[in-house]
């Protein structure tokens, strides 16, 4: 009987040939199994193993791949799918994440950052001290008179 990862050959059954790439196939097993879409064969060949998180794998694919920062895995894991709407993901992220006010996505950088709420609070801080800096001092006048 053929090992973990081979069939026997078609040619001379009595050889045995390995499973083709996405494929696996317990020892003494007469064809080979292909893995679905987010699985991918084990190191012998015998089981498909699921993907770890943020990886995606298409059926019968070889290997699991990671989803790049700004994209998680569709709910099949055979694809990565862009984050869209003030979400953002980084890699081994299984979802996009909600980016939340105050916080906000800056360009296409997938970066939730309050760096836009710190810059309008320090606006509106120094507008205030100017307001009460211009009252203030029309309040001087009006006293000096």
């Amino acid at each position: 009987p053929c090992g973990a990862g081979t069939i026997p050959s078609a040619q001379n059954r009595s050889e045995c040939g390995p499973c083709p790439v996405g494929s696996v196939a317990l020892p003494g097993a007469p064809a080979c199994s292909e893995c679905p879409a987010g699985t991918s064969p084990s190191a012998d060949h015998s089981s498909c193993v699921a993907c770890q998180d943020g990886a995606v794998a298409r059926p019968r694919s070889g290997q699991c791949t990671m989803c790049g920062e700004g994209s998680a895995p569709e709910s099949s894991k055979s694809e990565c799918r862009p984050c869209e709407d003030q979400r953002y993901a980084v890699e081994g992220d299984e979802t996009c994440k909600p980016c939340t006010f105050p916080a906000m996505i800056l360009n296409d950088d997938n970066w939730c950052t309050y760096l836009y709420f710190v810059l309008f609070s320090l606006a509106f801080l120094l507008f205030m001290l100017l307001v009460l800096a211009v009252f203030g001092r029309l309040r001087l006048q009006c006293l000096k008179r």
